[in-house]
């Protein structure tokens, strides 16, 4: 996996860098239990759903007669990559604690590793543990349905089902620890602590968009190496930036009176950088805008030169005013883990 959460957490161990003074505890407590009453438990619930979906829309493919249109299958695994993108956006709580992102979308996709799994044909859930993450998760069926034509009535079929079983185990598994932690709640340390964390993986979100969905593409296409974006064989690249940069605007600005972060930052009068953050923001929804108006955008394109200084414009906004206004350390953590 290009970038992995395991360092993540490890530096998110260490307490946040808040003033001594007294500390809004009620307020952190109030945007972090708005986030997972609005954000990751309507999301973890939504992706279970598709993958339940997905579960079934295979079941029904590998069934029938080899003839069968692949379509169905592939369009549901586009709903179902769609609701994960959005709510893994900003990859806290249960999807950090349990590692999630491997398990469900480990990228870049292996082929090799998809090939020697089928061969290995699990026929259970206990025989997918023995599965490598390369070979499982949402990016594997990707290539299954694409690249490798999957057919009825074939190994490779009967393997996309326990894949697509995984991914669903994975996701109830998921519903359930959000609903658990909203019902538990927070006291004053435990919610500055998920303010902090909330924080740093916002912006963590936004440096994985800049970053390793396009910049990564463009510098290794501009040194003559071979590189594709990911979800490129679905032909899924620009609706996931779409999807990624969609959730974190909301975060950042709100929808239909939820909470955001301007909204905190008004609260905590903070106008100032409330006007800062949207200005930030609107910069990104017009260089995306552009890019995504391209037919096929490629790394080429000045508007993907402009998203990317646009994006990372908004990432230095958050790592020195915001942090600094809000008193608490912004920054990312990085790690190759593959």
């Amino acid at each position: 996996m290009r970038t992995t959460w395991l360092a993540l957490l490890c530096c998110l161990a260490a307490p946040p860098a808040a003033a001594a003074d007294a500390q809004p505890f009620d307020a952190y407590a109030g945007l972090v239990g708005g986030v997972y009453a609005q954000w990751y438990l309507p999301g973890a619930q939504d992706f279970a759903a598709q993958s339940q979906a997905l579960v079934g829309s295979l079941q029904q493919f590998c069934a029938a007669d080899p003839t069968a249109p692949i379509e169905p299958p592939r369009q549901q695994w586009l709903r179902s990559v769609s609701a994960w993108e959005r709510f893994s956006a900003v990859r806290g709580g249960a999807l950090l604690a349990r590692r999630s992102p491997r398990a469900i979308d480990f990228m870049p996709t292996r082929p090799e590793a998809i090939a020697e799994a089928v061969r290995s044909a699990p026929a259970d859930a206990a025989a997918m543990d023995a599965i490598r993450a390369p070979a499982k998760g949402l990016p594997a069926l990707e290539w299954l349905l694409w690249p490798g034509q999957l057919r009825p009535q074939t190994p490779a079929c009967r393997y996309a089902e326990q894949v697509a079983a995984d991914i669903l185990a994975e996701a109830l598994a998921l519903q359930t620890a959000y609903a658990s932690a909203l019902q538990a709640g927070w006291d004053d340390k435990e919610a500055e602590y998920a303010m902090y964390e909330f924080l740093n993986l916002w912006n963590s979100a936004l440096q994985k968009l800049w970053r390793e969905d396009l910049d990564s593409v463009l510098q290794k296409l501009q040194a003559g190496r071979f590189a594709s974006f990911s979800r490129s064989s679905s032909g899924h690249s620009a609706g996931a930036w779409r999807i990624h940069w969609q959730a974190l605007r909301e975060l950042a600005m709100g929808h239909g009176g939820n909470v955001s972060l301007h909204a905190y930052l008004l609260a905590q009068q903070h106008g100032a950088q409330a006007e800062q953050l949207a200005q930030a923001v609107a910069g990104v929804d017009h260089a995306l805008g552009r890019l995504l108006a391209q037919r096929q955008p490629t790394a080429a394109s000045v508007p993907m030169a402009e998203t990317i200084r646009a994006l990372k414009a908004l990432q230095h906004f958050t790592e020195t005013d915001l942090g600094h206004t809000l008193q608490f350390t912004i920054n990312f953590f990085d790690e190759d883990g593959d």
